[in-house]
């Protein structure tokens, strides 16, 4: 739906399993939409935005609601205290140019914290599995999030996230096992901006991180990756380390780490204005 704002909402909005074109959650032109505690999941469009699409200056702010204090981790195995994107897929995407299987940002921003990136895809050979921007001059925050196999029905989705005329951050995150053909991050054109700091970045089957054009502005710091040939060179690159980031347990999709990960635990400065906390 068209939706002027929606304000400080719990939302469950799954198995839409619709016919539409584009937002097959949510559908926004020229809104304002701020949640917590949300589950946009299973859900399935032909074009765009199979979770959320975003449009003509609409904006979708999303964290927990925390009322008793500081923020603590919402980790749990079954991520049941996250934010969820889960499983939202684009149809024939090869076919019709699918972009953005969790959510489609156009003209408009995104501020997300705390929320689980799973099981959502382009459709093949679409453009971001789980993120697409296009023209959207402010800088989106995507923060304190996992990214965990993305682009699975296919596997050749063209990228993760994909940025065209647009500036997006990701601080905090863990990017893990997704599915991609191309690279993870896709910045199509010179004027885009993208930045990835203090993240883990680990493919078994060693996808591409980056792919970009040569005038864009691409910055990581702290980052531990499988693959570090394909970042920008110093000084956009700082700290970038290879090696086993030692999760609890992957095959369980259990991505905290254990006590003994040196390359990742307290490796850097926390990033102000965040808490010391990720998922």
């Amino acid at each position: 739906e068209i939706m002027p704002s929606l304000v400080g909402s719990e939302m469950c909005i799954r198995d839409s399993k619709n016919t539409a074109l584009i937002g097959g959650g949510i559908y926004a032109y020229n809104s304002v939409i701020n949640g917590t505690n949300i589950d946009i999941s299973n859900n399935m469009v032909s074009l765009s935005g199979a979770g959320v699409s975003l449009n003509f200056n609409s904006s979708f702010a999303v964290d927990l609601n925390d009322p008793i204090g500081p923020m603590v981790s919402c980790w749990k195995t079954n991520v049941s205290q996250c934010n969820l994107m889960n499983g939202n897929i684009i149809q024939n995407g090869a076919a019709t140019g699918g972009r953005g299987g969790a959510i489609d940002v156009t003209d408009s921003l995104i501020t997300v914290e705390h929320m689980w990136f799973e099981n959502n895809d382009a459709g093949g050979q679409g453009d971001g599995a789980a993120l697409a921007f296009t023209s959207s001059a402010n800088t989106s925050h995507i923060d304190q999030v996992v990214f965990h196999n993305n682009g699975y029905a296919t596997g050749d989705d063209n990228s993760l996230i994909n940025l065209n005329f647009s500036s997006a951050q990701v601080r905090q995150a863990t990017l893990v096992d997704n599915n991609i053909q191309q690279a993870l991050v896709h910045v199509v054109d010179g004027s885009s901006e993208f930045q990835l700091l203090n993240s883990i970045v680990n493919n078994l089957n060693f996808d591409p991180v980056f792919d970009f054009a040569g005038a864009a502005f691409v910055h990581t710091e702290c980052v531990l990756t499988h693959d570090a040939s394909t970042f920008p060179w110093a000084p956009h690159a700082e700290n970038v380390l290879s090696g086993d980031p030692m999760f609890y347990n992957r095959e369980a999709d259990d991505f905290r780490l254990r006590p003994e990960s040196v390359l990742t635990i307290d490796r850097c400065e926390p990033i102000m204005g965040l808490s010391s906390l990720d998922l």
